[in-house]
């Protein structure tokens, strides 16, 4: 697929490729079509793209072989698939990695999810059979610390890849989904698999510092642009507090805290948190890593009490400390 190209397939405009069909008729934008419209299970798009392809049709153009057999529709026998999940990063990303047979190749295709935003970018890969089945070898074995990666069921991650995308403003969908649309749109609901984990008995402490200390939630945290009207309303306490006494304006930034932590805290970024929870948990009992139970423990606590959870609570704490640190850093580098 050309560059110029993929502002119309992303929002779907194609009167301008119908066009260019006209004009300019290639055979690379009929491979191209040929293989959107494949993917593509809309009845409107799927009328709009093959009246395209008639119109390079009558220009002496039609799709590659080849890419009919990449994408059969009823293949013989189950095709071989696999699927992996890393852990959330700093932006409460999760990249999830589907691949299957299709076939004399094999597709891949690489979702960063995001529980609210949906679907952030993607890419997508094709290379022969014997290097897709070395592939899943590699990703099987490899790890990229401090996030923690596995193999997971093809069906949940095509689940979560659907959820995800559902999100999605109009105009946000990365170019690379529009050929796996028929996949992804086939996918059913499946349970979260952490869902089948137990709970571990825990104190305040270890469903937030010990939680937020892991390895891959170290750099967790609430956006610093987020964070400020916390940081703003404990100082204006601070300064309004000034004639109480010590500990009376302790008391009164303490409630400050309180107050903005819970405006802060949205339930969008609340739902963004569990989902991360919940992954780690799932990974982490997949890793055979102590302390999974946790983590899921924080994960509940927070789906119940929202901005009132242990976990919460540190999370607001270790971005003030973040904070904190990056102004004072940036007033040294300016003094």
């Amino acid at each position: 697929m050309r560059r110029e190209w993929a502002d119309a397939i992303k929002n779907r405009r194609w009167d301008e490729l119908e066009r260019l069909a006209k004009w300019e008729p290639d055979q690379q934008l009929c491979d191209t079509i040929a293989e959107i419209e494949r993917g593509i299970t809309e009845k409107p798009d799927r009328k709009a793209l093959r009246k395209i392809l008639f119109v390079l049709a009558k220009a002496g153009l039609s799709p590659a072989p080849i890419d009919s057999a990449e994408i059969a529709e009823e293949p013989a026998g189950k095709p071989l698939e696999a699927a992996f999940m890393m852990s959330a990063d700093a932006s409460g990303d999760t990249p999830i990695t589907y691949g299957v047979e299709a076939g004399n190749r094999f597709k891949w295709i690489t979702a960063y999810v995001h529980q609210s935003r949906g679907i952030r970018r993607a890419s997508e890969e094709s290379m022969s059979l014997e290097d897709g089945r070395r592939r899943i070898e590699l990703l099987r074995k490899s790890s990229a610390p401090p996030f923690l990666s596995s193999e997971i069921d093809p069906g949940f991650a095509l689940w979560r890849i659907k959820a995800a995308l559902a999100k999605n403003r109009p105009g946000t969908i990365p170019d690379s989904i529009a050929f796996w649309r028929s996949a992804i749109d086939r996918a059913s609901e499946v349970p979260h698999p952490s869902k089948a984990l137990k709970a571990a008995k825990t104190k305040p402490s270890e469903r937030a510092e010990d939680v937020l200390l892991m390895e891959p939630t170290m750099s967790w945290r609430i956006e610093l642009g987020a964070a400020t009207p916390i940081m703003e309303r404990m100082y204006e306490a601070q300064q309004a507090s000034k004639d109480l006494g010590e500990e009376a304006q302790k008391e009164k930034v303490r409630e400050a805290g309180v107050e903005a932590r819970r405006e802060v805290l949205t339930d969008e970024m609340v739902s963004d948190h569990i989902m991360r929870l919940q992954d780690l948990a799932f990974l982490m009992s997949l890793n055979g890593k102590e302390g999974y139970g946790k983590v899921l423990a924080a994960a509940q606590e927070l789906e119940k009490k929202g901005a009132d959870s242990e976990y919460a609570k540190g999370l607001v704490d270790k971005t003030v400390v973040i904070y904190v640190e990056t102004m004072k850093r940036a007033d040294q580098a300016a003094g």
